[in-house]
């Protein structure tokens, strides 16, 4: 299963329990730790703070 597959099931999943999709940042989060990368590494890719990434 590659990385645009689990965005897509997470996806799914999220919104049958939330009815709401994965936002910008928390599928940037998912796909940067699935890759490994550091919140720090994250919010420097979506520029934001990784405070911010984190709490996400």
């Amino acid at each position: 299963m590659d990385i645009a597959e689990v965005l897509t099931l997470a996806d799914e999943l999220i919104f049958a329990k939330t009815e709401k999709h994965l936002d910008y940042l928390q599928e940037a989060i998912l796909r940067g730790t699935l890759q490994d990368t550091t919140y720090t590494q994250i919010a420097q890719e979506v520029y934001s703070s990784p405070s911010h990434v984190r709490n996400v």
